[in-house]
């Protein structure tokens, strides 16, 4: 190996450069005349190097070091591999130093310090400059995914691929056209495919940005994700780099002191916009320390930065070498997919005049969660008048009618009421759609979770062919909103697209009176969801869901929280407690606990005064998920800096609290459908 010359700079110099002449083995050392290396990693081209030398009396210019197409030897050091994706959790990533050999490109000559000439080279990666003046691609014999990875071993490079399948094709030189390149073909097959493509570390990269998410990183831990074709919940590795701003060093419960891994310089420059495929992106600036080992294909952890944290890509890396400049890294969420992602649009949201005018008698903002004015205080019609009560303000002032039980929950989400024995001859099937976690829609006349409606029928099958009466819900899932109001036809439309219906009967007074009992249940289904202290429906608040890429999507709430949390949402570790010799999963920890620490004191924050603090108690480790007591999360908080909320008083902590939780309820029977949940 080439060692350096000692100088003033070694201690901030992140590599070592050496000119090679492969075909001969020799290699000369140029450290000394380098006066700037830019090093510029990219997901969008090949990686770059920008060097300057000073070159006295021409005397490596006239041995010709610098001809185009020389190789340039740069060896620095990262952290582990991208093509390593099945590492447990519990093996380190650990630093190694990495060959990366470069092409001169270009060549420029200059003025330079004092009387000496200054010569500017840059360097691109060598196997992609091959592979651009390879203009014989079809001698591959394979194809997709085989392709990318028959052509990586041609030139050298190890490989991450995705399976694609899609298939290349090779434009063959016409006329003036010349022939495509082995580079062009791959390129092509990418774009075709809606994979980025590119060389990092010596590794070819051909697969999805959401692929991508969460396979390289610093830190790594064991998440659960629901497996729809086997039907239950698979473990699997996720790591991250994480980010934390503002950076400060924190003391362990030993009295350590713990320095960032990365500190950040400066506040992060972040951005999002309605209908962007890429949902948010950013860029900031890294202290040296570490930092230089990052790469594009890394995932890092935005922490502290309310309303952006989250799970980010990195799309570029660049620094200064020989310079205690700081390290530039830009990232972005992974492009979604138009044909396989719903890119969700702002919905079109309430209708009201454009003006500044307002009434004082009829103020829109009523508690700390949504809008209520006095014309939707009537909840739900007839219903609501049955129980004379407003849901979640007061108690009921009789008992519930024995026709709506057994009533659903989170155990058992389809329990439908049952017809006494004196009509039970008419029913040909109870329904199929769940009655717990019901979509709302609410609107100037109420909140509705069903509306459910009769319709005449006949099909095959079904009551001898003869006509029978379906029950059928109006209300339905919105895009991961609160709910949408359908037309009765296009109820039935949704129906025999999914065959998802309330119940069949054989006559139209027990369909109408069934219908009548289910509206009613979903009265107290409601109440039991959402109890007291709650000031009003909490489903515009926990929306839109978290999702695999927007995982930090928290509750709204107006009053009493002073910022939301910094911790990943939609993949948060589960826990089974067992009741009654069965099985219950819940995740954040165990609801019964308290979960808010207070009073807390941060200095520069909330003014220096005491605020509530809602943490976590369920946390992965390498032992396990493990249910921790609220002293033991918050020596965890004060080193890791990860929290769900921080908030004005212990009322509004715990009603947020409460607000996670109903979030958490929804996404664990999307994650874990048919699972009992512990609420």
């Amino acid at each position: 190996m080439i060692i350096m010359a000692k100088s003033p700079l070694e201690r901030i110099t992140a590599g070592k450069l050496v000119i090679a002449d492969l075909s001969s083995g020799k290699m000369a050392e140029i450290n000394k005349m380098v006066t700037s290396i830019r090093v510029n990693y990219t997901m969008q081209l090949a990686s770059e190097l920008q060097i300057s030398i000073i070159d006295p009396d021409f005397t490596m210019l006239s041995k010709n070091y610098f001809e185009i197409g020389r190789v340039v030897k740069y060896t620095s050091q990262t952290l582990g591999s991208i093509d390593q994706f099945n590492n447990s959790p519990n093996v380190p990533r650990v630093l190694s130093n990495i060959d990366q050999f470069f092409e001169i490109a270009r060549v420029s000559v200059s003025q330079g310090p004092g009387l000496s000439p200054q010569v500017q080279i840059t360097c691109y990666s060598m196997a992609i400059q091959q592979m651009k003046r390879d203009k014989k691609p079809s001698q591959i014999k394979e194809s997709g995914s085989a392709f990318v990875i028959k052509a990586a071993k041609k030139y050298g490079l190890r490989w991450a691929v995705q399976k694609t399948a899609k298939k290349q094709t090779i434009n063959k030189a016409s006329g003036k056209k010349q022939a495509e390149s082995l580079w062009d073909v791959l390129t092509r097959l990418a774009s075709d495919s809606k994979f980025v493509i590119y060389e990092v570390n010596g590794v070819l990269v051909f697969a999805s940005q959401k692929y991508l998410l969460n396979k390289w990183g610093t830190t790594s831990e064991e998440v659960f994700e629901w497996d729809k074709k086997r039907k239950k919940a698979i473990p699997k590795i996720r790591r991250y780099v994480p980010i934390v701003y503002p950076s400060r060093q924190t003391i362990d419960e030993n009295g350590k002191i713990i320095v960032p891994a990365f500190e950040v310089l400066g506040v992060p420059s972040l951005e999002s916009s309605d209908n962007d495929p890429y949902d948010a992106r950013g860029s900031l600036d890294l202290a040296r320390n570490n930092a230089t080992q990052l790469r594009p294909g890394m995932t890092i952890e935005i922490i502290g930065v309310p309303q952006f944290s989250g799970a980010y890509l990195i799309e570029s890396v660049s620094f200064d070498d020989i310079s205690p400049d700081p390290v530039k890294i830009t990232f972005k969420k992974p492009e979604k997919d138009p044909e396989k992602d719903k890119i969700k649009t702002l919905r079109v949201g309430v209708k009201t005049k454009q003006t500044n005018e307002f009434t004082k008698n009829d103020p829109t903002r009523i508690g700390p969660y949504s809008l209520q004015s006095s014309k939707t205080r009537k909840l739900i019609p007839d219903a609501a008048r049955l129980l004379n009560s407003q849901l979640g303000r007061k108690g009921t002032t009789q008992a519930p009618p024995k026709a709506i039980y057994p009533l659903p929950s989170p155990a058992n989400q389809q329990s439908y009421p049952i017809v006494p024995k004196s009509g039970s001859a008419d029913v040909i099937e109870y329904g199929n759609i769940d009655l717990w976690a019901r979509p709302i829609y609410k609107d100037e006349a109420g909140v509705y979770p069903l509306d459910a409606f009769v319709t005449a029928r006949q099909e095959v099958g079904v009551n001898s062919g003869n006509e029978f009466f379906i029950v059928l819900p109006r209300v339905f899932e919105d895009d991961g909103q609160p709910g949408r109001h359908e037309t009765e036809q296009a109820a039935i439309d949704a129906y025999a697209s999914s065959g998802e219906h309330l119940g069949k009967f054989k006559s139209l007074a027990l369909a109408t009176e069934y219908k009548q009992v289910l509206d009613n249940q979903q009265v107290y289904v409601l109440k039991d969801r959402f109890p007291p202290p709650f000031l009003e429906f909490p489903e515009s608040t926990i929306y839109p869901l978290p999702s695999s890429s927007e995982e930090q999507n928290y509750p709204f709430m107006a009053e009493g929280l002073i910022t939301s949390g910094n911790i990943n949402l939609y993949s948060t570790p589960t826990k089974n407690i067992k009741l009654a010799n069965k099985d219950y999963l819940y995740s954040l920890g165990d609801i019964h606990k308290p979960g808010v620490k207070f009073p807390v004191v941060e200095t520069g924050f909330n003014n220096d005064e005491p605020f509530a603090l809602v943490l976590p108690t369920l946390y992965s480790s390498a032992n396990g998920v493990q249910d921790l007591t609220i002293e033991e999360a918050y020596r965890l908080y004060l080193n890791n800096g990860q929290f769900l909320a921080k908030c004005s008083s212990t009322v509004a902590a715990e009603l947020y609290r409460r607000l996670l939780h109903h979030q958490q309820q929804i996404l664990l029977g999307q994650r874990f459908p048919g699972v009992a949940l512990y609420v």
